[in-house]
């Protein structure tokens, strides 16, 4: 196994190095046809019988002030009709998401509402891609990496998100697993400028997606963060320049938004502690029905029936995930403290405050490290049972 994970970062070294552009091969765009594919489950009714995204309202509040934006800039309050006058009472709130509607809107001339799909069909693929990837980078084959990306977007939590209208939450997962990929390829090779940009271009498009978000998947990824970063800077001589100059352009980038960024995040963070939406969203989840819950098979919602062979699959993954962090402790130990992080994160939002739409959150987030986790433990279990603990060293 030392083996493997040397040939990984000699590949890694080769992958960020410079080196003349490729052609995208067959099995990339083979990837990519998957990822788009994979949507067909949660848009199925919306590109077959024209239905909208979701009925919830954070679906309006986003289509609403994306066409705001749209039509004027923020802050404009007189002279606007009532639907904009709503729009503009947004204006200092969160604007990624709405921002990006917007764009879509004038790209394809069309209204934001209209451009939901397109927008819906960007990011769930995205977040295919962005589990492949993550889950190769953590061990995975090709095979299970791609059965990763297949569960993060047809996934219980995934569904629950578009229903909801939950669209911040779905940018930031499309985009922080390139971010974690990145930084970590980042340490290995010599950094170019262009690479160097790409950096500070994800980290600060991660910054302006989703407050709560970063906080959350911040916090679970810390230690492999604060590693990448040790290895990257203090182990490769004069690196650390490189990190400095991208960390300085990321605090330019969104120099204009962290009013808004911990205004959003202390309101939401509030709105936790007093459980304001408690037992609404997803009252399954601080129920008897928690195991199947969890894993977002259905039992979640209200007035859901739970019978014993529903406990079945959702007994054999959680078996995974607790093989996979056996498997991350001797391979990945700042991924097993990632996994003991969202532990204790789900044991506060769920079994302490009882708060179903905080454990949702950090479910559907935690899925970075969930998913990764499962996949690995399936690729490594018949090596396990064939006795043979020393491919594990």
């Amino acid at each position: 196994m030392r083996e493997l994970w040397r040939g990984v970062a000699r590949d890694a070294r080769g992958v960020a190095s410079s080196s003349p552009p490729r052609r995208i091969g067959p099995k990339t765009l083979l990837i990519l046809a998957l990822g788009v594919a994979s949507t067909g489950f949660p848009l199925w009714h919306c590109l077959t019988r024209g239905a909208f995204i979701s009925v919830a309202g954070d679906t309006f509040l986003y289509t609403t002030f994306g066409q705001f934006l749209v039509d004027h800039h923020r802050g404009l309050v007189f002279g606007l009709s009532p639907i904009d006058q709503f729009g503009a009472l947004m204006s200092e709130t969160r604007f990624c998401t709405a921002s990006v509607l917007s764009f879509l809107a004038v790209l394809f001339h069309s209204s934001t509402a209209a451009a939901l799909r397109i927008f819906a069909l960007i990011v769930l693929v995205n977040i295919f891609s962005g589990f492949v990837l993550l889950s190769r980078r953590f061990g995975c084959n090709r095979l299970f990496s791609l059965g990763a990306g297949f569960l993060a977007v047809i996934g219980g939590w995934t569904p629950n998100a578009l229903h909801l209208g939950a669209l911040d939450n779905l940018l930031f997962l499309s985009l922080f697993p390139f971010l974690v990929v990145r930084l970590e390829l980042y340490r290995f090779g010599s950094k170019s400028w262009s690479t160097s940009l790409g950096l500070t271009i994800l980290a600060a498009s991660v910054f302006y997606a989703y407050p709560e978000g970063l906080a959350i998947a911040g916090v679970i990824f810390l230690a492999f963060f604060c590693q990448s970063l040790w290895f990257g800077m203090y182990r490769r001589g004069r690196a650390w320049r490189r990190y400095v100059i991208s960390a300085c352009l990321v605090l330019l980038l969104i120099s204009s938004y962290p009013g808004v960024f911990f205004t959003s995040l202390f309101a939401h963070f509030n709105e936790a502690m007093e459980k304001v939406i408690a037992g609404r969203v997803f009252p399954g989840l601080i129920s008897p029905r928690f195991l199947p819950a969890m894993f977002g098979f259905g039992q979640e919602h209200p007035g859901i029936m739970c019978s014993p062979h529903d406990l079945v699959l959702p007994i054999i993954m959680l078996a995974f995930i607790v093989l996979g962090c056996a498997i991350w402790i001797k391979l990945r130990k700042t991924l097993t403290i990632a996994s003991l992080i969202l532990i204790v994160m789900a044991i506060w939002q769920g079994a302490l405050l009882q708060y179903d739409y905080g454990l949702y959150k950090v479910l559907f987030l935690g899925s970075l490290i969930w998913i990764p986790l499962f996949f690995a433990a399936e690729q490594q279990s018949p090596i396990l049972r064939r006795g043979l603990p020393g491919q594990l060293q």
